[in-house]
């Protein structure tokens, strides 16, 4: 069972035409963050404080598992900001992971969590997808909007150089390995850089910018790669924070060759 509820300051016709709308869409199995974005759409600037007042209620309850599930999220100006600006953004990420990725945003929670647990699942299942990608620069976006939205299409240039440097280095290691000598047969590519990022995932997770950095430079050299001063951010964070350094480049590392030009599609 499920039932949900949304609510503003607004007269009560517009709340009325709001939840019609909620229900309606939530038949229709639509993301919640198509659901919120299409919500607050129509809503113009002179109702700010409107929005600033928009409150969602869900209530779901399994009676199999005799489980019951109460969630309730405020929409503060940044992130109502962020579905008008950036609609539909989040189509290319997982729905499992985008739900708790816009749950976590929503009750002001870091949701880098949800991308360690994307990148990993991406990992085990050897998925190659452009999502965690889009997770990554949508996340640097809401935080860049929750410090007042400045200097939005660099953070989007530099996480994308970030991923693209993942992507150079996957391909420098394919183009170098996997081939059998006469004396032993070596692993393939896809299972050095799999366990390479395994080892940069964990070092991420736990924060251990050392061992990140560690393993980093020490792929540049096998692969005889630039470095790129973007990784300073793992040490300093003056334009981009840790999470974001190493799921961005983690994130590139586990694509493959052409997910670059998609980006056009979903930038």
């Amino acid at each position: 069972m499920y039932a949900g509820f949304v609510q503003s300051d607004a007269a009560f016709p517009e709340i009325l035409q709001k939840n019609n709308h909620l229900k309606q869409m939530k038949q229709q199995k639509d993301p919640f963050d198509r659901i919120v974005s299409k919500l607050i759409q129509s809503v113009t600037k002179e109702a700010a404080y409107v929005i600033d007042h928009l409150f969602f209620l869900e209530f779901s309850s399994d009676y199999d598992s005799k489980k019951t599930h109460l969630h309730y999220y405020h929409l503060p100006l940044y992130l109502a900001r962020y579905f008008v600006e950036y609609p539909g953004k989040l189509d290319y990420v997982h729905y499992d992971y985008r739900e708790q990725f816009i749950q976590d945003v929503l009750r002001g929670v870091d949701p880098a969590r949800v991308i360690y647990q994307y990148l990993r699942d991406c990992i085990e299942n050897g998925r190659s997808h452009i999502g965690p990608y889009i997770a990554v620069r949508e996340r640097s976006r809401i935080i860049q909007l929750k410090r007042g939205g400045k200097e939005m299409e660099k953070t989007d240039k530099r996480v994308y150089a970030l991923y693209r440097c993942g992507q150079e280095i996957r391909k420098a290691l394919e183009q170098a390995g996997g081939a059998k000598t006469a004396d032993r047969y070596s692993a393939s590519p896809s299972k050095k850089i799999s366990a390479i990022a395994y080892r940069l995932l964990n070092a991420a997770k736990a924060g251990d910018r050392k061992s990140f950095l560690d393993t980093l430079f020490r792929l540049h050299m096998s692969a005889d790669q630039p470095i790129s001063p973007l990784f300073l951010n793992a040490l300093h964070e003056r334009d981009l924070d840790f999470p974001a350094v190493a799921n961005a480049f983690i994130a590139g590392l586990l694509s493959q060759e052409g997910q670059g030009e998609q980006e056009e599609v979903v930038s």
